[in-house]
């Protein structure tokens, strides 16, 4: 069973002309994003005061920064190509940027960790992360 979960706690769109006092400072272990097509990302951290008034179409975004347990399980390779077996992997992670999140639109954290991989349950592809420890200069130890 795969442990996952979705770092976008809310999506909200500001009305066009918005005063300090309507925007709420962003809680403990979450961050606010305020996107717009036609300018730079404003990110809010907790502890840091809510903007100031802006003018303008902004989508709001709560993402999750705190610290989560994620699993999944992987199809790894034997020594002898015949026997693959399931690896479990169990991790900590959390959000370090939280535009990332809300421009890519991620949803789920494990899918964001392994793009290559088909399913989360196929055999890594020789040039992905697998592939780290070289066996020889240019040489790898996938596929």
């Amino acid at each position: 069973m795969n442990r996952t979960y979705n770092p976008i706690l809310e999506r909200t769109d500001v009305p066009k002309r918005w005063l300090r006092s309507t925007l709420p400072a962003p809680e403990l272990g979450t961050a606010h994003v305020l996107v717009r097509s036609a300018a730079e990302p404003i990110v809010v951290w907790h502890g840091q005061p809510a903007s100031a008034a802006r003018l303008g179409d902004y989508r709001r975004y709560v993402i999750d920064v705190a610290n989560h347990g994620i699993s999944f399980t992987v199809k790894a390779a034997s020594a002898e190509a015949v026997f693959p077996f399931a690896v479990r992997v169990e991790l900590a992670c959390r959000v370090l940027n939280p535009f990332t999140i809300a421009r890519d639109n991620i949803q789920d954290m494990t899918a964001a960790l392994f793009p290559r991989w088909p399913a989360r349950s196929g055999t890594p592809r020789r040039g992905s992360t697998c592939c780290a420890r070289r066996t020889r200069p240019g040489r790898s130890n996938c596929g």
